[in-house]
């Protein structure tokens, strides 16, 4: 049948009897419960979108849909995408190539990773500088390896202000470095790195380097002085400079520990146990060829493609302002090895015919985020970039507030090794965000006094897999980074403010880095605050007389066990809700609405280190009873 697919590829779905169909001698078919019920072959054949590539036989995709009425009724659907081998027969009408290069550290694989790399620089305009003729400022130091051909030899070295070509390595420490570099080894590493002693991801980028026609590579282990924090402060804050300037970024997404490398022999997938299958077809009378079948969405398929969906630097927090700002990543996944720039990717998910490249789309369910996702390259939900159009005013939807939210979503889903490092490993990205959302003036512990209402209303699911809790007290209470775990936040038309920020400061741990770590901060704030209870045992909401506010529903910044093994003020604790915001909304039929308002509350308690202010410790949502709204508005200074 799926020989007859590809010899009527003009036809658009084939029919036939189920009994009809070879069936494993061993295992019998064991999918049609009614073995006269009528199959349905869907044929999709689609072209291959790909710049200065013609559009022939070859440059189609075929997948291959089968239906048959199941057990309940409903149909049971299977699918397969049809994968050509290059130089089979078969490739002469199917575009579609499985993965071309599985020995990703040999010279052919170096070859391909430069060509991306020269055709990039060359010619791409939508990609920035460095490209030929257009050095760059060179960080303040780099590792300088030594050419091709030659010894291996690696040297930590200052540059002084000048400019010139460096690439940097993005990868997952996974444990402590014992050689990485501190005051006492600096002048040694100047004159020579232990090679040979250096975790194998290292020197395997020291390779990559070299195979790309690069001196210098940037890496945070060795280019930074560790236990120096001055010097930490400081590259750290340059941290957008050094990604977005370097040449190519070497992304090494699946080794956990920084000593398991990446230059190694990848499994072929169609090797892989419950994998994709090989099958003979016949092209013509005389000629037979073989196809790959990946099946999609189906648990075979899942099992095989498994690993690469657990990319190890998905779950690091420093690696995601990384990837973001990389204008060039060159990605070693444990499968393949793919190039992403600003212009497109190569080569494609499903591989297109050779020198196709294909552009980028930005969306939201993307070609490039369906690519990432199917390599377990986690990147941002929405991401399309910034949004110059004016503001007429602020509002929760604002399109680059939302995206900042989106990358806040993404970046606490993962690890930080240092609790006081939430705030500076995604200090380059607010860094980047700074101009469409208030300057540098305007950040506030990772929140933006422009938007500081709206900021106010993260919350940490309690749902999630990934338990919440407080991990750095010197940040503020009102900052989603004093919380460790996920966070998400609140948007959309119908959000309107309901408080008012008077004033709100931080002390920066470095005056140099603005978007880095805090030491405290106050934020002085206007609106409703009315008493209430949390009932720590029955976990609801009380108003004052200790009546339960019906539809509430709250979350505890820290976890309702971090609460209950930290505090010791019983079943019921005192506490108040400051209403931020709310939903409006209009309930009842035509001319009968009335309008009601949910309220998105932060949930207060007093604070035993500053006289008269008050700590967040939780986020609440409940219906807003008009009486709410008559109480006094004042003033509360949170820390």
């Amino acid at each position: 049948m799926f020989c007859a697919a590809i010899d009527e590829a003009g036809q658009r779905e084939l029919r036939q009897n189920s009994r009809s169909i070879p069936t494993n001698p061993h295992h019998g078919c064991g999918w049609y419960a009614d073995l006269d019920s009528e199959v349905v072959l869907d044929i999709q054949w689609t072209k291959i979108s790909a710049q200065n590539v013609p559009l022939t036989p070859s440059s189609r995709r075929l997948s291959l849909q089968l239906s048959a009425p199941g057990r309940y009724g409903y149909p049971e659907i299977k699918g397969w995408s049809v994968f050509a081998f290059a130089g089979d027969p078969a490739a002469k009408i199917i575009g579609n190539r499985p993965i071309i290069n599985h020995d990703i550290g040999s010279p052919a694989s170096f070859t391909i990773a430069k060509q991306w790399m020269d055709d990039c620089t060359s010619n791409h305009s939508k990609c920035p500088d460095p490209k030929p003729g257009k050095p760059v400022m060179l960080p303040s130091r780099l590792i300088q390896v030594s050419s091709l051909g030659e010894p291996e030899f690696a040297s930590l070295r200052k540059t002084q202000g000048q400019r010139g070509y460096y690439c940097a390595l993005s990868y997952c420490w996974g444990m402590d470095q014992p050689f990485k570099t501190k005051i006492d080894r600096y002048n040694e590493y100047i004159d020579k790195l232990p090679y040979k002693k250096l975790p194998r991801t290292i020197t395997d980028a020291f390779e990559v380097a070299r195979n790309l026609g690069l001196q210098y590579i940037w890496i945070d282990s060795l280019c930074i002085i560790q236990d120096d924090t001055n010097d930490v402060s400081r590259e750290i804050n340059e941290m957008k400079r050094i990604y977005e300037n370097a040449m190519v970024t070497i992304s090494v997404a699946t080794p956990s520990q920084c000593n398991e490398g990446f230059l190694y022999k990848r499994q072929k997938i169609y090797e892989l146990p419950n994998g994709p299958s090989r099958l003979p077809i016949r092209l013509d009378k005389d000629t037979t060829g073989t196809v790959l079948l990946a099946g999609v969405n189906s648990e075979e398929w899942e099992k095989a493609t498994e690993p690469k969906r657990k990319a190890s630097i998905n779950h690091r927090a420093w690696t995601l302002q990384e990837s973001v700002l990389a204008t060039r990543l060159l990605i070693f996944t444990d499968a393949n090895m793919v190039w992403k720039c600003q212009d497109g990717f190569q080569p494609d998910f499903e591989s297109a015919p050779p020198g196709a490249y294909i552009e980028l789309d930005w969306s939201r369910h993307g070609r490039w985020l369906a690519w990432a996702e199917s390599i377990g390259y986690k990147f941002i939900p929405g991401w399309v970039g910034f949004s110059s159009r004016p503001r007429a005013s602020i509002s929760a939807t604002d399109h680059n507030w939302v995206e900042w939210w989106f990358m806040l979503e993404n970046y606490t889903a993962r690890e930080v090794s240092k609790a006081t490092d939430r705030l500076s490993a995604i200090s380059a990205i607010a860094e980047s965000f700074a101009p469409f959302l208030g300057g540098k003036e305007g950040y506030r512990a990772g929140l933006w006094m422009n938007y500081l209402v709206f900021d106010l209303l993260w919350h940490t699911p309690s749902h999630r897999l990934i338990e919440s809790r407080l991990i750095d007290p010197r940040v503020p209470s009102w900052s989603w980074a004093a919380a460790k775990g996920p966070v998400r936040f609140e948007w959309g038309d119908d959000l309107k403010p309901h408080a008012t920020v008077i004033e709100c400061s931080t002390t920066l741990e470095f005056n140099e880095a603005s978007f880095g770590a805090v030491t405290s901060g106050k934020l002085h704030i206007n609106g409703i605050v009315a008493e209430v209870s949390i009932d720590m045992i029955q976990r609801e909401l009380l108003d004052k007389e200790r009546k339960v506010i019906g539809d509430a529903k709250f979350e505890i910044d820290g976890g309702f066990q971090q609460w209950t093994s930290s505090h010791e003020n019983g079943q019921i604790v005192p506490a108040w809700c400051l209403i931020a915001a709310a939903r409006h909304y209009r309930v009842g039929q035509s001319s009968e609405t009335i309008e009601e308002k949910k309220a998105c509350a932060v949930l207060l308690i007093g604070s035993k280190s500053h006289f008269n202010c008050y700590r967040r410790v939780g986020y609440a949502k409940f219906t807003l009873p008009s009486w709410w709204e008559q109480l006094e508005r004042t003033t509360i200074i949170m820390v």
